[in-house]
């Protein structure tokens, strides 16, 4: 099985490489940007992509993945283990997502799975994500929550100003929710937020989250 890892840190192609050393079936290779990663397709279409989140991923830049790799299992890669990373990476068609902060048996059972072309989701986002496409939005953590219905503010057009406070909370943590939302989502501003929300399917999702359709 070829796996190649996506990441912009030496040390996590390292760590896996470690992880996998003693393998005999399994071949890492490593890149730290999309470019690197296209060179080493040339050769052989890997198995598994583990691609990290830190590497550009615009949604462009992801068709470009899918033409470059073709078929191969994604697996993502997250510095946090949380739905709203996760969501995004299923609308990526990745095959599973993983946390950086996941053990090595963990991370060992994830490239397995995916490699054999099953899926792989750690059970606590599995939870997560069914909850939200049944519409149990309330059964997630405050801070999962919080987070979907900021998201839910900002769509429906209000400022964080008026998001704050509807939901209770300080400007300053809405602010901080909203900064988050776009660290996740890779967004510029608040515009270009909803934009990716809406491009990566999450309007949705938010929707359901809060009982609406």
């Amino acid at each position: 099985m070829r796996v190649l890892i996506v990441d912009k840190h030496h040390v996590v192609g390292a760590g896996f490489k470690r992880l996998f050393r003693e393998e005999a079936d399994v071949e890492i290779s490593v890149a730290r940007t999309l470019e690197e990663a296209e060179l080493i397709n040339d050769e052989r279409l890997p198995d598994v992509v583990v691609w990290g989140l830190g590497v550009p991923d615009r949604r462009e830049t992801i068709e470009h993945y899918r033409k470059a790799f073709g078929l191969s299992g994604m697996l993502v890669f997250a510095d946090e283990n949380d739905v709203l990373s996760a969501k995004r990476a299923q609308m990526m068609g990745a095959k599973g997502f993983l946390s950086k902060a996941s053990n090595l048996a963990e991370v060992r059972d994830a490239v397995l799975a995916v490699g054999a072309g099953a899926e792989y989701f750690h059970p606590s986002i599995v939870q997560a994500l069914a909850l939200i496409e049944i519409g149990r939005g309330k059964d997630l953590s405050a801070e999962q929550s919080l987070h979907f219905q900021v998201l839910d503010g900002l769509v429906g057009g209000q400022t964080l100003p008026q998001i704050a406070h509807e939901l209770g909370i300080s400007y300053k943590t809405a602010t901080r929710l909203c900064a988050h939302l776009r660290r996740k989502l890779g967004a510029a501003n608040q515009l270009d937020l909803v934009m990716k929300a809406l491009a990566n399917g999450l309007i949705a999702v938010v929707r359901q989250t809060d009982g609406r359709r």
